[in-house]
Order: structure tokens, then sequence, then C-alpha cells
């Protein structure tokens, strides 16, 4: 691990390493020790090697589960937050998004081993969401992942959730609550356990309370960012957002049997209805701090292909694919709108 030299050098120097090992047929833990290493920025993570001469018939191996303990500080420890370096940052922060969508890779793969992997990533959303300063079924954007129950966050002592300490960090948005809903409520049915259901109850709870609007398409709004005593109330509507959220309500119906959710995924659905514009085949980004006046400054394409997949009608909304690949498409020597398929042959 590190040792890379150069303009963008690893600031572990010289690297540190297991040493020579000798495999057999059984597995075996081999660690690396990092104490008193520089970790701050790190791009050789982990790496490998063989030699020919020591192997004459070839070699046949396999790695699993490589981890990094405690490889951060938290904040505060070395830098105040005004001084905190963006790479560790990016290194210490666990996304709700990116742990939901991790959570339900591990339950489709229908192994025993991933499986506990999923019920580890639930836990720890649930216990974040209880363990929160405000209890009242809101999961952070961000939380540290490798010390998330030491009972501190920044500035705060107690038995709560280490959420980051930037405003979008510490925010809470209908997009991320409702990827972990969704996640939840799959582990749910699949691996049983009504504190995962009772988890998601909550967060869309959280976000009918505070994101519900009745001005222009309807729909709900991008929630808070920032901390409590100050928090900057996002009063725009995201179309991702609300296909987010009809799909976590639709599935919160689906598991209660309760018709509120599928009313209150229609909600979002219709504003996700009122993004699209027919004659150019695509959505739009979504609205304006007025919640009502159409924002056109950019197009994300990401919008397009999870909005066909949540909304269906593919006469209608399956057009946006098109559209993402007219608008967005780039490579080199060809237009937008002619990338090949699998044959090779233009779309």
């Amino acid at each position: 691990m590190g040792g890379i030299t150069g303009p963008y050098n690893d600031t572990l120097q010289p690297p540190r390493s297991s040493g020579v090992v000798a495999l057999t047929k059984d597995w075996r833990k081999y660690s690396i020790g990092l104490g008193g290493a520089d970790l701050s920025r790190i791009g050789g993570g982990f790496a490998f090697a063989i030699e020919k001469a020591a192997n004459p018939r070839g070699a046949t191996f396999y790695l699993d589960d490589i981890r990094y303990e405690n490889a951060s500080n938290p904040p505060g420890d070395v830098y105040p937050p005004a001084e905190f370096p963006v790479d560790c940052y990016s290194m210490m922060a666990g996304h709700t998004y990116d742990n939901a969508l991790m959570l339900l890779a591990f339950l489709s793969t229908g192994d025993p081993g991933d499986a506990a992997r999923a019920r580890l990533l639930g836990d720890s959303l649930v216990w974040a969401q209880q363990h929160d300063e405000i209890p009242d079924g809101r999961i952070r954007n961000v939380y540290y992942p490798d010390d998330l129950a030491t009972g501190t966050t920044y500035g705060n002592k107690g038995d709560v959730a280490r959420h980051n300490y930037d405003k979008y960090g510490n925010g809470v948005g209908p997009g991320n609550m409702s990827w972990a809903m969704v996640a939840l409520l799959d582990l749910y049915q699949r691996l049983g356990g009504d504190e995962y259901k009772e988890s998601a109850l909550a967060m869309g709870r959280w976000i009918v309370k505070n994101t519900y609007s009745t001005t222009g398409a309807g729909g709900y709004t991008a929630g808070v960012n920032g901390w409590e005593s100050n928090p900057d109330v996002l009063t725009y509507k995201s179309t991702e957002h609300n296909v987010d959220v009809y799909v976590a309500f639709m599935k919160l119906w689906e598991v209660t049997g309760d018709r509120i959710w599928r009313d209150r995924a229609m909600h979002a659905k219709r504003f996700v209805a009122s993004m699209w514009d027919d004659t150019g085949a695509f959505f739009y980004t979504g609205t304006r701090p007025d919640g009502i006046a159409v924002n056109d400054d950019n197009f994300p394409v990401d919008v397009m292909p999870w909005g066909f997949l949540a909304m269906g009608e593919v006469d209608k909304y399956g057009r946006g694919l098109k559209s993402a690949l007219n608008r967005h498409y780039r490579c080199s020597g060809r237009s937008p709108g002619t990338a090949p398929d699998s044959t090779g042959n233009p779309v």
C-alpha cells in the first residue's frame, strides 16, 4: 500500500507491505499494518505482485473481503473544519444513497455472505436514524463510515450518529431518503425484520411532513441543507427526487397495504409527468426555487432512464432514451445520435 511517486504521489512513503507470502489452498487473512502512516493522500490503496520465477507452472489465486480498518481520523482531531482537506473528506464520506445502492446490490446476489453485508448496512441506516440529534425520522445525506457510532458529531457529544460537517452532508433530502427506504423495504421483504419497515415508514412521514408541496404541479421539494440552528430550506423541486419518492412510496404501499402511500406516490408522479416535454421527448431537471417555474438551465442525463424505468410507457417516456443519446452522447469521430449498438450499427 502506498509508495506511488511523481506529481500525484502517495503520502505513505515508502510503501507498506505484508512481505512475500506462499499461498495455500486454504483461505487465510493477511494484514498490512498502517500504524503511524500518513494516509492523507493515497492513490495506491492496494497492490500485489507475482513473480514468474516463483510460479513456473502459473498460478490461480483468489482475493476477497479487502478492508481498511480505522484508516481515517475524526474531524477536529487534526484539522479544524475550515482547513479540512477535500481529499480527506472524500475518503471519510459514506453517502446514504451509495450505501443504499450497495445494500440492494448485496441482496441481489443470493449469497449468504452478501445477505449478511446487506443486513449490516441496513442496521447501520436504522441506527443512524434512531440516534440522530433530532428524533423525527430523518436520515442525513452523508455519514462518517468508519466511526459512525463513536458517540460524537463535530461540536457535539452524546449517543448520536456522526454525520458530515458541511451543509450538504448534514442535510436531509427526499431523494437520498427514498433510496434508503427502498433498500430497507427490500431487506424487510427478503430477510424480515420489522425495524427495517418501521424505519422506512418514519422516513416517508418525514418526507411528507417537510417537503410535500401544493404549489404548481405539486410534488415534493428538495428538503434542507445545513445545520439545525440555521438550515437552508430548499424550495426547488427536483424531477429525480420525485421519481425516487414515487418509487419509495409505491413500495411502502406494497409492503403496508395502506392506500395513503399510493396517494402520496401519485402526488410525486403527477409532478414528474408535468416535467415531461413531449415535443423534445425529455424530462426537465425540475423547477426554480418558487416551485413552479421550470428550470431549463441544465438537462441531466440520469433522469431520462430513471424516469422511464419508474414511469413505464415506452412509447412516451421511452423516447427520452433517444433524446438523452442525441443530447449527451459524445465520442471522437462521431456525431451525437450515432452511437453504435451491439452489432456496430448506428442507433
